[in-house]
């Protein structure tokens, strides 16, 4: 076998004798040299790299040479090209013969006009001549080079379009022929090699189309009616996934996009009958591509063109039901992408519609791939024209959840879950204004919503218990109804479609409800305070009002329904609903309704949170702080009184002494009230009338003080005492008339019992640091201490107790607690815990000590 290294001298050899020839003028010995050296081009054994490197060689060394030489010497008449191709015809092999013929044609063209059409013709019909793959694709290839480009001349213009054309399509058929051939040629093992083969040379194909581009110029009327029908039918004949592919890939890219915009319809029609294994969606989003990079300067949009691709949506889906969904959903996300922008939604629910129709008519087999491909598609991941924000999902799903919703109903559970709650979350977490502007966009949104409620087993997709809420919030603060009926409705079906769907998300969303609710019931009173002089406007608004109260009942009584008995949280949260709806029919002088809410509230505390494992004494003061600020209760019918005397009586059901006594002592607030702001129908005005009950004060702090001595811990009662010693402070200074009987006496004789207290808790002291502490407070440096009392039996560290002791008010005792560094703890040492009560009274001493110089009354108080 000879070696590559031989080959080539041997092509530069010839190459030498050929430039010798020449030089002495002896043209038939230099053709029979350039023959010689062609012969090494008829081996079918030779790799294609270097099949394609001698080919280069040999027509850079002879075939060029040569060919410079017959020009050159044609414009001197030192040669007869007639006869000189006449000769060549007697060459004896076939290839090296063609390649001659074809050198010598091309020098033929130029000088003689007359012989064009039959030269051109005796070419096309000789080099049919050979049908080996790799020998007749390089020798058309030699044509494209030398033949073709003789068509752009000056000289060639008088030429018949048609003709040239006619020449280039000829050629380009043989040569895609030959190119398909190849893969089949040999045996089965050389299979893969000659894929290979074929797209390294796949240029050589491409260059036949680009020449005719070339050629054609700008006659699209040529283009429709000759050659896109001719190449057409080839790409449908030949049958073969690798040349259907590039062809049409290469007709798109060589030829304006004007053509492609007046022959789109027949572009997409021949997609439908290609070899079914090529992926049409590929084919048609380059198509969509080079439109897309073209189209600028026609001062059009590819979304004129909707309807075309719609109509071969159709089509496709009837001329091949079969077509996979790896291939359908591309297709179908590349033509969405042209037909949809962010203000112009509408048509694209056709698309969901036949996708639908599609899985849904057809056994197509859905496996993980098909399942992303249609997670991707269903949250418009993949489309790149659109910008996809929250405005377009917003606008998909408020005008095309029919389709949407009946797709999104086909998916596995998992993925319907994460669809929606991709949809759902940029809508609700947008920081952009949207609007909703009728009851169908809201009952749009909570159809695709409920999909996360429930599915075919009832149950719910975890991310429900995050997005449902938001998107209820989102519909409340969104709608923009402009009437007080349209508001009121949607919120009545928000109500109703949560309780239809699942009962789960009650506890969730009706805060949200009610909360809107309380919106209504301020519009109503609005309203009817705008309008005081028209009775059955205001009436009808008061009714309205009442309504509401009573749906906000309901909304309370179906979260403690559906609450568990262990669920504390949404316990304690309907308490305080309760508590602040009748704090809110206070404001409005909606007596009974008040005292109606604050009785459900009561009945809760004393149902499910007194003697429970609750706050019980924080969930009590919330009771006592909305009863305090109510005035519309204080009537004739004594109200108020009796719901303050039962807040006394549920203080005393609670089970610990302490708990008893610090709840009892919070109880003497309700009968010290102050004024408070409250509104009527007929206008905003301020109740003077105060209710206060010195009396009862002092039966609830004495209550409170019999408790807390009673208290078999001294650290925990002495605790309590200071509390109520605070509390009698309070009123002492607040009290000018004397009227809660809390005088300079009681507090002498409480602090006269505290300060025994304290001197039992000092004898308990082990330590020298404690048991040096006197009495009047006064402490040295080395005796600071680290705690203080928190809420709920927990304990707060402080940084110095001389810089507590620094402030004059009792009640900033947080003053100088670092808040952001707070960690509060349940078990100190003994001595710690009994410091807190004592260094404790010694604040509260060095107040009234200070009071002193600014309250004349406080000088009868004894320290």
């Amino acid at each position: 076998m000879v070696s590559k290294k031989e080959i080539v001298f041997d092509i530069k050899e010839q190459g030498v004798l050929v430039s010798r020839a020449l030089k002495n003028d002896l043209l038939i010995e230099a053709i029979r040299h350039c023959a010689k050296a062609l012969k090494i081009l008829r081996s079918s054994h030779i790799p294609l790299p270097l099949y394609f490197e001698f080919y280069t060689l040999i027509d850079e060394k002879c075939l060029s040479v040569l060919s410079r030489y017959l020009t050159e010497a044609q414009k001197t008449n030192k040669v007869d090209l007639n006869e000189v191709y006449t000769i060549i015809q007697y060459t004896g092999n076939i290839l090296p013969r063609l390649y001659l013929l074809i050198t010598v044609g091309k020098c033929f063209l130029k000088s003689n006009p007359e012989y064009r059409i039959e030269i051109l013709k005796d070419l096309a019909e000789m080099t049919r001549g050979e049908q080996d793959p790799i020998r007749g694709i390089f020798l058309r290839y030699y044509i494209s080079n030398n033949i073709t480009p003789v068509f752009l001349t000056e000289e060639f213009k008088e030429v018949d379009l048609s003709f040239k054309c006619d020449f280039i399509m000829t050629n380009f058929i043989e040569c895609n022929k030959l190119w398909i051939r190849l893969q089949f040629q040999g045996f089965l093992k050389e299979r893969i090699q000659h894929i290979k083969d074929r797209e390294h040379i796949r240029a050589i194909i491409g260059l036949q189309l680009l020449q005719l581009s070339n050629v054609l110029n700008s006659d699209i009327e040529k283009y429709k009616s000759d050659i896109l029908p001719v190449l057409n039918q080839q790409l449908i004949k030949c049958n073969d996934v690798m040349a259907q592919k590039y062809i049409f890939q290469v007709i798109l890219e060589v030829f304006p996009v004007s053509f492609h915009l007046d022959t789109i319809e027949s572009l997409l029609e021949t997609t439908l009958l290609l070899n079914h294994d090529l992926s049409i969606s590929e084919i048609v989003d380059y198509l969509i591509g080079r439109i897309n990079k073209g189209i600028e300067k026609f001062n059009i949009q590819l979304i004129e063109y909707t309807k075309v691709f719609w109509d071969y949506l159709n089509e496709l889906n009837k001329k091949i039901p079969s077509l996979p969904l790896s291939d359908f959903i591309p297709l179908l996300n590349n033509i969405m992408d042209i037909s949809v922008d962010e203000e112009k939604v509408d048509n694209i629910n056709g698309y969901f519609e036949l996708l639908y129709k599609k899985l849904k008519g057809s056994n197509v087999e859905i496996g993980k791939e098909e399942h992303k491909l249609l997670f991707d598609f269903l949250i418009f991941s993949n489309l790149k024209r659109v910008k996809c924000n929250e405005k377009f999902y917003f606008k998909v799903l408020t005008s095309s959840s029919k389709w949407y919703y009946d797709l999104l109903q086909l998916q596995p559970r998992e993925i319907k879950g994460q669809i929606i709650g991709t949809l759902l979350s940029n809508v609700v977490n947008s920081n952009s204004q949207l609007t909703i502007s009728s009851s169908s966009q809201v009952e749009s949104l909570l159809k695709i919503s409920k999909i996360m409620l429930d599915d075919s087993e009832g149950n719910y997709i975890d991310a429900a218990k995050d997005i449902i809420p938001k998107v209820i919030n989102f519909i409340f603060m969104s709608f923009k109804s402009g009437t007080f009926n349209n508001s009121f409705e949607i919120t009545l079906k928000i109500k109703n479609w949560i309780y239809d769907s699942n009962h789960d998300f009650i506890v969730n969303v009706y805060p949200s409800i009610i909360n809107q609710l309380w919106k209504l019931v301020r519009v109503c009173q609005v309203i009817e305070r705008k309008y005081s002089s028209n009775a059955d406007f205001c009436q009808h608004y008061n009714n309205l009002s009442k309504q509401l109260f009573r749906h906000i009942s309901r909304c309370l009584g179906d979260i403690l329904m559906v609450a568990k008995e262990d669920d504390k949280d949404s316990i304690e949260m309907a308490y305080k609903l309760y508590l602040n709806t009748a704090t809110l029919a206070d404001q409005f002088m909606l007596v009974d309704i008040s005292n109606d809410f604050f009785l459900q509230a009561f009945e809760l505390l004393e149902e499910k949170i007194i003697n429970k494992s609750f706050d019980q004494i924080s969930l009590l003061k919330v009771l006592i702080q909305s009863l305090q600020k109510t005035k519309s209760l204080n009537n004739e019918d004594k109200v108020y009184e009796d719901l303050a005397i039962r807040c006394v009586v549920d203080a005393s059901k609670l089970l610990k002494k302490q708990t008893q006594s610090c709840a009892i002592s919070s109880c003497s607030y309700l009968w010290w009230c102050k004024s408070v702001t409250i509104m009527s129908s007929d206008k905003i005005k301020s109740n003077n009338k105060f209710f206060k009950d010195g009396k009862r004060i002092l039966e609830c702090l004495q209550k409170s003080l019999r408790l807390a001595d009673s208290v078999m811990d001294n650290i925990m009662s002495s605790q309590i005492m200071l509390e109520i010693l605070e509390i009698c402070l309070y009123y002492y200074d607040t009290d000018e008339k004397n009227e809660t009987h809390i005088g300079f006496n009681y507090i002498n004789q409480l602090i006269s019992l505290i300060q025994n207290t304290i001197q039992s808790l000092e004898l308990e002291m082990t330590t020298t640091q404690f048991a040096n502490v006197e009495r009047n407070g006064e402490l040295g440096a080395d005796k600071i201490g680290l705690w203080v009392m928190g809420i709920g039996n927990s304990y707060i560290p402080i940084t110095s107790i001389n810089d507590v002791n620094s402030s004059d008010d009792v009640n900033n005792n947080n003053k100088h607690i670092d808040h952001n560094n707070i960690k509060p703890v349940k078990e100190l040492s003994i001595q710690d815990k009994i410091y807190i009560p004592i260094s404790q009274f010694t604040r509260i001493l060095k107040y009234i000590e200070s009071q002193k110089q600014t309250n004349k009354s406080y000088n009868s108080i004894n320290i």
